[in-house]
């Protein structure tokens, strides 16, 4: 096995290695060096793309206007009792329906 073996499975020797199998020369990537750096970075670079897609779909369902007008016209209210008022249970922008109690008048 000893001469077959070594025809093959050639081991390359330094004296007779190709230029394509010498270590670099000079300075190499750090991403070559630690292959865990490139993973991390290729993890942060997906990461950071799935956010972008994430926040772009959640900002894209929202209207942002900083400046809004609603054109409706003024309704008028005209009571049909007389009195004072004695509360006013509803607040600014509050949704009333039919029925709602909007004033309560003292008839006195």
């Amino acid at each position: 096995m000893g001469d077959d073996a070594a025809m093959l499975f050639p081991v390359a020797r330094p004296a007779d290695a190709t230029p394509a199998m010498r270590p670099p020369v000079g300075r190499t990537s750090v991403l070559v060096c630690h292959p865990r750096h490139a993973v991390a970075a290729s993890l942060l670079g997906v990461l950071f793309l799935a956010g972008g897609v994430v926040h772009r779909d959640h900002a894209r369902r929202f209207d942002a206007m900083d400046d809004a007008f609603i054109t409706a016209g003024p309704i008028a209210i005209a009571p049909r009792v007389s009195g004072n008022l004695m509360s006013l249970p509803i607040t600014d922008n509050q949704h009333v329906g039919t029925g709602d109690v909007i004033v309560r008048v003292c008839a006195t």
